[in-house]
């Protein structure tokens, strides 16, 4: 949570909308990497 120490005027909205398209992002390349043939575990 030191992010958001940091930079108080951050509205959270724009943190969720962040937030949200780095979880799909990251859902979408885990989808592809185990089609691929990827253990679970990589990061």
């Amino acid at each position: 949570m030191g992010i958001l120490a940091c930079q108080p005027r951050a509205p959270p909205r724009d943190l969720l909308v962040e937030n949200g398209f780095d979880a799909v992002n990251m859902s979408g390349g885990l989808v592809h990497w185990r089609a691929a043939g990827g253990p679970l575990t990589a990061r």
